[in-house]
């Protein structure tokens, strides 16, 4: 498929959350569209929307070499707006993946034709604050967390009198895996005292307490 010559411009293929989202031209009312990804990171699905009484959807998926095929048409004959998949992440990492595509218009003439290399950032099914490492520390942890949706996040360390030390994260973010280190210092810049300490994460109504030891 890639040593055939490109027709068409380039699509608009995003990601939106756990979806792949491919903009079709106008006209589109028949096509398929070939993936392939790193099948020990990733893992993709039939089309989000093939349950669409419309359409007509055929696939084939082999997630041990981590390549997908689906070919697809529009019963309606009215044309097709996007085509969409459903992305898992297996591990923390993103990857970079390629997909092929063919569109159909009337008539079955070829209107758009090409590949892309695209980016496809990992993220998450659930929110989640892990384990601090290296705990104990002296002087420097880090902090691993999901956020799997946009929102404000706040991350923050308090003492086990509940007052706050530092806050390291106070901003929206974007879903995704991430990871916050904190050097045992506050929010004056001054080194705090060797003693057990709490890490917390707010975002979208999510809260997680967890417990860390800061060593001289």
């Amino acid at each position: 498929m890639g040593t055939l010559a490109d027709i068409g411009g380039l699509l608009q293929i995003e990601q939106q959350d756990r979806s792949l989202v491919v903009t079709l031209p106008d006209g589109a009312i028949a096509g398929q569209v070939f993936i392939q990804y790193p099948a020990v990171s990733k893992n993709l699905t039939t089309a989000a929307d093939a349950t669409n009484k419309n359409r007509i959807y055929l696939s084939r998926n082999d997630d041990s070499k981590g390549e997908m095929l689906v070919e697809w048409a529009d019963l309606s004959q009215d044309g097709m707006q996007t085509v969409s998949f459903d992305a898992q992440s297996l591990d923390r990492n993103d990857a970079n993946i390629t997909i092929g595509y063919t569109i159909y218009g009337a008539d079955q003439e070829i209107i758009n034709r090409g590949m892309q290399n695209i980016k496809l950032v990992a993220i998450p099914e659930d929110y989640a604050l892990h384990h601090n490492y290296p705990n104990p520390f002296n002087p420097i942890t880090t902090m691993l967390y999901d956020l799997p949706e946009t929102g404000h996040t706040r991350l923050i360390i308090y003492d086990l009198l509940g007052r706050e030390v530092h806050v390291l994260i106070d901003k929206v973010m974007n879903p995704g895996y991430y990871s916050t280190q904190w050097n045992g210092r506050n929010s004056h810049g001054q080194m705090v005292g060797a003693g057990v300490y709490l890490y917390q994460i707010q975002s979208n109504g999510f809260i997680q307490t967890r417990k860390m030891l800061l060593l001289k």
